[in-house]
């Protein structure tokens, strides 16, 4: 059994963060914040569907990382937690920070329009943001709803922070716009 090689912190790498996803919206918006903010590290997005394990984290990680890990790497799990079964599942993996949303992403751009703080359907989510961006379609990020994710970025933050992680409505994408606005501020 072969160990991981280290990358020595003196030799200059940028830190590789890997956000796993469930799908075609969390991938679309990991390349969204990968162009927002372009700062000294790599975000690679890596989409798994409910197919992740620590295993699958691990393995992942020596095959795209040739020349060993940093100890400045991070992983995300960016996955919809309106299953108990699932999110049971995202919480025994210990190789990853979870980014969750309940019922969906789509609550994470709908805090970006406004404030909401009551029990919601992954379906009434979706319809919720389509009544405020006639053109959203899953997976896809139309240009008005690039704007709004770009200039309400903030405003979604501290509407997030203010729900209860984990419960429906909540999101904790805020966790990795934190990371992100931290490293940018360091530039």
């Amino acid at each position: 059994m072969s160990r991981n090689k280290r990358i020595s912190l003196n030799k200059k790498i940028n830190p590789l963060y890997i956000v796993f996803c469930e799908g075609e919206t969390e991938e679309s918006y990991s390349s969204f914040l990968k162009q927002k903010y372009r700062v000294p590290i790599q975000i690679k997005t890596k989409v798994t569907g409910q197919k992740i394990t620590d295993t699958y984290i691990k393995n992942y990680i020596k095959e795209i990382r040739k020349n060993g890990i940093s100890d400045l790497d991070k992983n995300y799990l960016m996955y919809d937690v309106d299953s108990k079964e699932f999110t049971d599942c995202l919480n025994n993996i210990k190789n990853g920070i979870l980014l969750a949303s309940n019922p969906s992403i789509e609550l994470w751009f709908l805090l970006h329009y406004r404030n909401h703080n009551s029990y919601l359907e992954s379906g009434n989510c979706t319809q919720s943001l389509i009544n405020l961006n006639k053109t959203y379609k899953k997976g896809k990020l139309n240009n008005e709803l690039v704007n709004v994710l770009d200039t309400k970025i903030l405003d979604a933050v501290n509407r997030a922070k203010l729900l209860i992680d984990f419960n429906n409505p909540s999101s904790t994408i805020y966790k990795f716009i934190e990371e992100l606005e931290k490293i940018k501020k360091k530039q």
